[in-house]
């Protein structure tokens, strides 16, 4: 009881100095909603990239991503293409191992280019991840054999909707980014939210 009183006293005082003083008492009420907001929007982010499976992937508790260790100890994730092709063909454990890399490009329109980002993926990267085209295909395992000979495109679901107006002719015609022609041969599923989401597991 004696608590119970001594917290009552508490609050009261409390009130009567935040009455005294009504400029400290907004400043008090704004830096607790700007902390509670800026808390609940960091946890919206981290839930939605790292807690939560990205949509549309397969197994992605079973996705890692693949670093290089030097021997100062050092570590990054940039590897050659040949180093990537000797790594997938080894013995590593791993059921599959894909490249990618992360490109801004120019994507030449009727009247203007607009930059947009590209990922650079090895043939196996869609069927690693269990997606599925929702129009055309994906790379046939003779398109990543030697560069530059097979100049193809899978447009995300969202580009297709906004550049090409969600048009299925767009299927066999060509874009143009950074200024090479590639024939678009599919569009990914609408709820499949790129490469990003799945390489920052």
């Amino acid at each position: 009881m004696i608590a119970m009183d001594s917290l009552l006293q508490d609050v009261r005082y409390a009130v009567r100095i935040l009455r005294k003083s009504p400029v400290f008492t907004l400043i008090a009420a704004v830096t607790v909603a700007l902390g509670i907001a800026a808390t609940t929007t960091i946890f919206s982010v981290v839930n939605a990239v790292l807690l939560k499976p990205p949509p549309g992937v397969r197994n992605a508790g079973e996705l890692v991503r693949v670093h290089r260790v030097a021997e100062d100890g050092s570590s990054d994730n940039l590897l050659s293409y040949p180093n990537y092709r000797d790594y997938r063909d080894a013995d590593t454990g791993l059921t599959d191992l894909v490249a990618g890399a992360l490109m801004p490009v120019a994507m030449a329109g009727a009247e203007e280019s607009q930059m947009v980002f590209s990922f650079l993926v090895s043939r196996e990267f869609f069927d690693m991840v269990g997606v599925r085209p929702a129009l055309g295909r994906f790379f046939l395992p003779e398109e990543d054999q030697t560069p530059g000979t097979h100049l193809v495109a899978v447009l995300s679901h969202s580009v297709w909707m906004g550049r090409f107006g969600g048009d299925p002719s767009v299927i066999g015609r060509t874009v143009k980014l950074n200024g090479p022609e590639f024939t678009v041969v599919g569009v990914t599923e609408a709820r499949f939210r790129g490469p990003i989401a799945v390489l920052d597991i």
